[in-house]
């Protein structure tokens, strides 16, 4: 099935969700590159000001991003977490984005981030027991 006739078989609270995370992958993908950290974060945090309307549930925010980050090209796993942490934001969901790194004898340092709301985490759960977490931005 293509990635249209996917998207008209949503409800139209699905598509509207599945449409804004993906903006938000693409905004996010853009500014981060070019924004110094302090002006990434407080733009971060007004995009997550509550905002009125239906809520989704915290699952569907999470299968909307998985959804438009395979179609957004370097959507890294920091441009999901903070698109996450918009939309979870946006509904009064308290959520904390960490970021954690992890060493291999002879790798590379690697560094990860994912979100947790509520005890649980959001998007970025692949092995997480590798990450040692060094930052944690948002609520926990």
């Amino acid at each position: 099935m293509s990635a249209v006739a996917s998207l008209i078989r949503l409800s139209p609270p699905e598509r509207r969700l599945l449409v804004r995370a993906a903006w938000l992958l693409v905004i996010l993908r853009l500014a981060l590159a070019p924004l110094p950290l302090p002006l990434l974060e407080r733009l971060v945090t007004r995009l997550a000001r509550p905002r009125r309307g239906p809520a989704p549930a915290v699952d569907r925010i999470g299968w909307a991003l998985g959804a438009a980050a395979r179609r957004v090209p370097d959507a890294t796993c920091l441009v999901q977490a903070l698109a996450v942490r918009i939309l979870l934001g946006r509904q009064r969901i308290p959520a904390g984005v960490r970021i954690g790194v992890a060493r291999e004898r002879g790798a590379p340092l690697e560094s990860h981030a994912w979100v947790e709301s509520e005890g649980r985490v959001v998007v970025g759960d692949a092995h997480l027991d590798r990450y040692v977490p060094i930052a944690t931005w948002g609520t926990r």
